[in-house]
């Protein structure tokens, strides 16, 4: 993992230097200073900042300058990512004061999270006015300006012209969004900076304590983790924001660094253990969440013997896969109709913007002020608060709905002691027009509502609704005046939150009441289990159940409706038969198992290159079958092309042995001649065949006037009908005698 990192990051910095090569190819023979007005307040550096890399992490300032111009490389923006690196970078600003008045400023590394800082000030012969140096691997009172990042102070005399140097070295990612500030906008830019911090810190504090005297009234849980959470969040933005550093550990250098994994950590877990309170995560899902979290913690311990900055990378990609993953997770349970989902899918959204903001700040999209700096902190506050009151109005409404089910059960117990209280079965009388009479406990509790009037007021006048599909409701009713009753008929019915469900329902014709008015007596049982098992049962009958792809009855089931398509429409499909090459080795020499294995991770690797392109199955073995709707010959001649290449690239490692594939596709094109699923499945596994007499691992393109194909068919063809006549016991066997020509009588053999 460490080593894939670094590639990425070297690549990323290849990528980033060719991008500011290009784009200051004409600027870097002749630096330009920037001038600085009397009335300066803010500058940026793009374009006027030079940099390059010490890979021997040993050039002294005066040997920098020393080097060549075209060493250098001009900064076109006004925060420079240059990744993970563990070289040193030198930047290079010339100023100039052409002013009458002298000039006090204060130049500013807006990046807390950097290892070590040096910066010299220069005058026009390159001779040394001043120089610091700070970086969070140095107690806090190293810098210059008590600052969350590092600000340095420097006067410039009239007509003055000097040049800036920082050396910057860093284990964790090379961000430098350096400006000059007037000394007196800095220091009022710093205030407001402070005061923006502190109250916005602030509100995260206030929230979580909240929380936590609101789980010590209710000892609900849920509070408790989400005080957990706001913690958490709390604690990573001021270690990320040089906050930490400052008012809580000034002097612990060692342990800044190791902060932000656990910063990192804690607000993981944080996230992990709210979600898990606040949403119904469970089974393979709620594991998956389990072990993203576990994989932060034991990275923990890493710190002392792995790279810093890989780790950093590693536990945030981790932390991003864990957000996401919940956030698709909740919004798939609010399009079922979870409400606390919705609320919480929604509550996401400004923490998404902010992140966003801080994002384009970053790439320099849109520009930097006191007010986008903090769009990340405040935006997250606003989610927080979001969410804190959802948690609250949540806990209101279940509290409610307990008290209400609980007095409902008291006023009925007696009424309905025997029918209602005691029954399983869900009991409703309803009226001919559709109309609610009356429901027992167990009928509301299977349709997911509190309460009576709850079902009432929902589906009271319109028992319609209940139906998944509403015309349901008068084929029973129509069934039912036919036949004086019903039993044991299947119905798919819809959950107060909107999920459908399963029951076997029976009903009768009844009379009600003094006038004799016609009404319709119910009984029904949930079989949402069983029809689960029954869903599964036909999952099995068309899966694969090493792959979970489709299996070859389903494939076949597929294609005639594929078929039929062709026959009927003027559509574009096309099949591929994939045979894998040199499978057979592997599970001779390392055992079926480790072949399935082998077969798993194809399967993972081929869905992930179709990307949804196709219906892919398992036709047995190492053979795989692909249907691609709307794609034409030349369509599917590419997409085979990126199946045989990714095959082709793809290695598989066993007890230290590296093992090559191939794969062989045959490819037919679907026609109105094709007459039967048998005539395509005969022709692509021709054409496969076709492909491995050719060389193997190649793709062969049916076509009805190829003569190699058409004696390749007839073969196939020809040992078919052997096969078959064989078993069948088909063949007989005849004899001709021999005898001499001059002695008919006389055999010779």
């Amino acid at each position: 993992m460490t080593f894939l990192i670094r590639q990425f990051k070297l690549i990323q910095f290849a990528f980033i230097l060719f991008i500011n090569t290009v784009c200051s190819q004409s600027l870097t023979n002749n630096q330009q200073a920037l001038a600085l007005n009397s009335q300066v307040k803010s500058l940026s550096t793009a374009y006027y900042l030079y940099y390059l890399k010490d890979e021997t992490n040993r050039l002294t300032s005066s040997e920098v300058l020393q080097l060549p111009k075209d060493r250098w490389t001009v900064s076109t923006t006004k925060s420079l990512n240059l990744g993970t690196e563990l070289s040193t970078f030198w930047f290079r600003l010339k100023l100039i004061n052409p002013n009458d008045k002298q000039l006090e400023l204060v130049a500013l590394n807006n990046y807390a999270p950097t290892d070590k800082v040096e910066f010299f000030l220069l005058d026009s012969n390159d001779a040394e006015l001043v120089r610091f140096l700070t970086g969070d691997r140095l107690p806090h009172s190293s810098r210059p300006i008590e600052h969350l990042s590092y600000a340095f102070p420097f006067s410039l005399e009239p007509k003055q012209e000097a040049t800036l140097l920082f050396k910057i070295n860093s284990r964790g990612n090379i961000i430098v969004p350096i400006t000059v500030w007037s000394e007196i906008e800095f220091f009022e830019y710093q205030k407001d900076f402070f005061i923006i911090f502190g109250l916005l810190i602030g509100i995260l504090i206030i929230t979580s304590f909240y929380n936590l005297i609101v789980y010590f009234q209710t000892n609900e849980k849920l509070f408790l983790s989400f005080a957990f959470f706001i913690i958490s969040v709390a604690f990573l933005v001021s270690h990320q924001s040089g906050m930490a550093m400052l008012y809580l550990w000034p002097t612990a250098t060692n342990f800044n660094q190791f902060g932000a994994l656990l910063s990192i950590t804690l607000g993981i877990w944080g996230l992990l253990a709210f979600s898990l309170s606040y949403l119904p995560i469970r089974g393979k899902f709620r594991k998956f969440c389990l072990f993203i979290a576990g994989i932060c913690l034991l990275i923990l311990p890493s710190y002392s013997v792995l790279p810093y900055g890989p780790l950093v990378q590693l536990d945030l990609l981790l932390g991003m896969i864990l957000l996401i993953s919940i956030l698709i997770y909740s919004v798939k349970l609010s399009l079922a109709g979870d409400s606390a989902a919705k609320t919480y899918s929604l509550a996401w959204t400004p923490f998404i913007i902010g992140t966003l903001i801080s994002a384009l700040i970053r790439f320099d999209i849109i520009p930097y002020s006191i007010y986008t700096e903090f769009a990340g902190l405040f935006f997250a506050v606003i989610t927080i608060i979001w969410l804190s009151m959802a948690i609250a109005e949540r806990i209101n409404t279940e509290k409610s709905s307990r008290i209400s089910a609980q007095h409902l059960a008291i006023s009925n117990l007696k009424k309905y002691e025997e029918l209602f209280e005691h029954s399983v079965e869900g009991i409703f009388t309803s009226s001919a027009e559709g109309k609610l009479i009356r429901a027992n406990p167990a009928f509301i509790k299977m349709l997911g509502y509190s309460n009576e009037k709850s079902l009432f007021d929902v589906v009271g006048d319109n028992l319609r609704s209940l139906y998944k599909y509403h015309y349901q409701r008068e084929n029973i009713i129509s069934e039912l005046q036919d036949k004086g009753e019903i039993v044991d008929k299947e119905v798919e019915l819809v959950r107060a939150d909107g999920k459908t469900f399963w029951v076997s329902l029976s009903m009768r014709i009844a009379k009600s009441g003094d006038d004799q008015d016609t009404v319709f007596e119910g009984a029904m049982i949930d079989i949402s289990t069983r029809k689960e098992s029954e869903n599964k049962l036909a999952y099995l009958a068309a899966h694969d159940p090493l792959t979970n792809l489709f299996n070859r009855r389903e494939f076949e089931v597929q294609l005639a409706d594929a078929l039929a398509e062709i026959h009927s429409l003027e559509s574009k499909i096309s099949v591929l038969y994939m045979d894998l090459d040199q499978f057979k080795v592997v599970n001779d020499t390392c055992g079926h198992t480790v072949g399935d294995k082998l077969l798993r991770q194809l399967t993972q690797l081929m869905t992930a290159t179709l990307n949804e392109r196709g219906l892919l199955a398992r036709l047995g073995g190492d053979e795989f079958g692909l249907i691609l709707r709307d794609c034409d010959q030349d369509a599917a001649d590419h997409i085979a092309e990126e199946i045989r290449s990714m095959i082709e690239d793809y290695r598989f490692t066993y007890k230290n042995r590296v093992f090559s594939l191939g794969i062989s596709i045959g490819l037919v094109e679907l026609t109105s001649g094709f007459d039967s699923i048998e005539d395509v499945m005969s022709f692509a596994d021709t054409a496969c065949y076709a492909a491995k007499d050719a060389g193997r691992n190649r793709i062969h393109v049916y076509s009805s006037n190829n003569i190699e194909f058409e004696k390749r068919r007839h073969e196939m063809e020809l040992v078919t009908a052997i096969n078959s006549a064989i078993a069948k016991d088909h063949f007989q066997l005849y004899r001709q005698k021999i005898v001499y020509n001059n002695n008919q009588d006389k055999l010779h053999g």
